[in-house]
């Protein structure tokens, strides 16, 4: 079938939600941007789940627009 499966690395709502880390959105992205750096230094695929949910709050989808970037 020619069908790649990668792993997850990070899920938006396991580091700024509550009930999980909880992390500030600055927090969040400075977290996202060192996995994405190491997937990178290890020539590895930087895989992010982000809900449409979440795509609500302004901050949210500047976070967003910046690790798509970066």
């Amino acid at each position: 079938m020619g069908l790649f499966e990668y792993p997850l690395t990070v899920m938006e709502c396991s580091l700024l939600d509550r009930r999980y880390m909880g992390l500030s959105c600055s927090e969040g992205f400075a977290h996202m941007l060192r996995l994405k750096n190491s997937c990178r230094k290890y020539k590895g695929k930087f895989v992010l789940l982000w809900h449409n949910s979440q795509l609500v709050d302004p901050e949210m989808i500047e976070i967003y627009r910046m690790i798509l970037e970066e």
